[in-house]
């Protein structure tokens, strides 16, 4: 079948497949009524950036045997099954004429998926198709490569600018630029990456259809905050993208995306011009028909054990349910101490953990609120040390450090390597008097009071921005326990 063809059958058949599942729908009260504030242009769409990578494993391998699917139009679109992962036409993409991802969805993600689909009346297929090409629906984090990030966990974007499951183009949490080094994504989100509802320009419920959004990021799940990197409002705000562009394509044949898609690429169908605003690519467009024509049918894929992707690291002030030991999954990363630290890092650790969440306020030294180094002296307070009060002193001044028997040494200077960092090494940023510091905790994340936007965070530490960055690490040995084991 052409894409074309699938384009036009998937709508309706893949809408009634999607009603046919009874998930839970949320009413529209659960939320209570919002007033929408309108405001001005509708930000620049995403139109660069797509991943380009081969799956990994999720799962057990349900087929060692070649497969295919059947269109609504009796035509097949080829597909087979290795590792776990679905592998389909490339369209062109790759040299090796095919391209693969996983054969599974994370049951959470599924559920949300499902939602936003109902929420829109959009195709569930396509939302889930883009999901995984993109991400994996949340499962593909980075491939090890130090100069790529998938944007997936909390204050990361990939190098295009996009974050999230459904990839949006966001400013950069740190500087509020737009673009990424490979690339320039316009803010689709619209706002900061991250914001209090109360604080957005424009406020829109699910199932919305303003006329002019102002930007896509919507409070999926009403907790409050719209953050690109909560999967239940990165997904819906995906879904209202796709949806509201299918709705203003068809609708406005003469507009700017139907006029974009027509002379790029020569598309006049709603749907394949939707897919191709995302991501301005035709071996895209096809390959998310095909993608979403095989996951239509739901003996296609499996359902992958729940990721609970809560982002620990920028919960709201207060709330910290999602920030305790053991929970979460691959965006908290379950915060679990390494073995071999001493009583006392891992006091200090567990202290500073306890603060993720937390505004940040210049000069702050807690209870409520931190700067960097305040963090830093609230967390070595717990265990009996002092130390200067402003990172360049704490980095410069070890002989300053006193109380429980420390001593300060430092380990690193001016090139990052986290695999010698241990956990409850204080790293520091910004020059050779630094003006940014935070604690490494583990399993390449950080820990650190980032600014007013973001409050106490957790977050990968090894990022192109933390690289170029780096300073150097102090660490730090008690006279009962001595230094942390390697």
């Amino acid at each position: 079948m052409t894409a074309r063809g699938r384009a036009g059958a998937l709508g309706e058949r893949v809408r009634t497949w999607v009603r046919t599942l009874g998930r839970r729908v949320r009413a529209a009260s659960d939320r209570g009524e919002v007033v929408p504030r309108v405001a001005g242009g509708l930000s620049a769409l995403l139109v660069a950036g797509t991943v380009t990578y081969v799956a990994t494993a999720c799962g057990p391998d349900p087929s060692a045997t070649g497969a295919s699917t059947t269109s609504g139009g009796g035509q097949a679109v080829n597909a087979s099954y290795s590792g776990g992962n679905i592998v389909f036409d490339s369209h062109g993409e790759t040299a090796s004429g095919t391209t693969s991802v996983p054969r599974n969805i994370p049951e959470d993600i599924l559920e949300i998926q499902q939602e936003a689909a109902e929420a829109y009346d959009f195709p569930w297929a396509v939302i889930a198709a883009v999901a995984q090409k993109e991400t994996h629906s949340g499962q593909y984090v980075n491939t090890g490569d130090p100069n790529w990030d998938s944007g997936v966990l909390p204050g990361t974007r990939n190098p295009y600018g996009a974050a999230g499951i459904m990839q949006f183009g966001v400013l950069d949490p740190e500087t509020g630029q737009e673009g990424g080094r490979l690339g320039n994504a316009g803010n689709a989100w619209g706002g900061m990456p991250k914001e209090r509802v109360s604080e957005r320009e424009n406020d829109w419920e699910p199932g919305e259809m303003p006329a002019n959004p102002g930007g896509f990021g919507i409070d999926g799940n009403n907790d409050g905050w719209v953050d690109v990197w909560d999967p239940w409002d990165n997904i819906m705000s995906g879904a209202f993208r796709l949806a509201w562009v299918a709705k203003n394509v068809e609708e406005n044949p003469n507009g700017s995306y139907a006029s974009t898609c027509r002379s790029r690429a020569g598309i006049t169908d709603p749907l394949q011009c939707t897919i191709f605003i995302h991501n301005n690519a035709k071996w895209y467009v096809n390959q998310i028909l095909d993608l979403a024509e095989i996951l239509s049918n739901s003996d296609e894929y499996g359902v992958a054990p729940s990721l609970n992707l809560s982002p620990a690291s920028y919960s709201p002030a207060g709330n910290t349910a999602d920030c305790e030991p053991g929970q979460g999954g691959a965006f908290t990363a379950s915060f679990g101490i390494p073995a071999g630290v001493t009583d006392e890092h891992r006091t200090f650790l567990e202290f500073v953990h306890a603060q993720v969440g937390k505004p940040y306020v210049w000069g702050a030294e807690g209870p409520s609120s931190f700067d960097c180094s305040g963090l830093v002296l609230a967390g070595l307070r717990e265990i009996g040390v002092t130390l200067p009060r402003v990172a360049g002193s704490q980095w410069q001044e070890l002989d300053a450090y006193s109380g429980n028997g420390v001593t300060a040494h430092r380990v690193q200077t001016g090139t990052l390597d986290v695999s010698k960092l241990q956990a409850g090494d204080i790293v520091f940023f910004r020059g050779s008097y630094p003006g940014h510091v935070g604690v490494y905790i583990g399993n390449g994340e950080m820990i650190d009071a980032g600014n007013p936007r973001v409050g106490v965070r957790r977050g990968p530490l090894d990022t192109e921005y933390w690289r170029s960055t780096y300073t150097g690490a102090v660490r730090l040995s008690f006279s009962g326990g001595g230094a942390m084991e390697a």
